[in-house]
């Protein structure tokens, strides 16, 4: 299971584990250092591609940096907004009508209630 965790951090967590450098992994990602480092401490978000491209560089487990990222997103775009927590309530019961599939019913409680563990 994921622990509940901001994108950046936990890219930095990763790559400091796997005992790259802040400018190796820059170099690796074909990205600046200073935004690399701004992305580590949350400052600025990765993109999509990013994301998979410091999946690929560190070996990473898929799914806990797509849905910290993810959540990331998700939580960038209700952030500050009225009702909120409506807002994610209604979209998970959306979710859940148009899938079947138990495993990603799962997966999209896990990442509202992350969300809501950072609201």
């Amino acid at each position: 299971m994921t622990t509940l965790v901001l994108f950046g951090t936990l890219l930095k967590s990763t790559r400091t584990v796997k005992g790259l450098l802040l400018k190796e992994m820059a170099g690796l990602a074909g990205l600046d250092a200073g935004l690399l480092s701004k992305i580590e401490n949350n400052e600025r978000r990765a993109t999509a591609e990013q994301c998979e491209t410091f999946i690929q560089i560190l070996n990473a487990d898929a799914d806990s940096f797509r849905t910290s990222w993810l959540a990331g997103k998700i939580l960038y775009e209700i952030e500050g907004k009225p009702l909120q927590q409506e807002a994610l309530q209604a979209a998970l019961e959306l979710l859940k009508k148009q899938s079947d599939d138990t495993e990603t019913i799962q997966n999209i409680y896990f990442v509202m209630n992350l969300i809501q563990a950072l609201i």
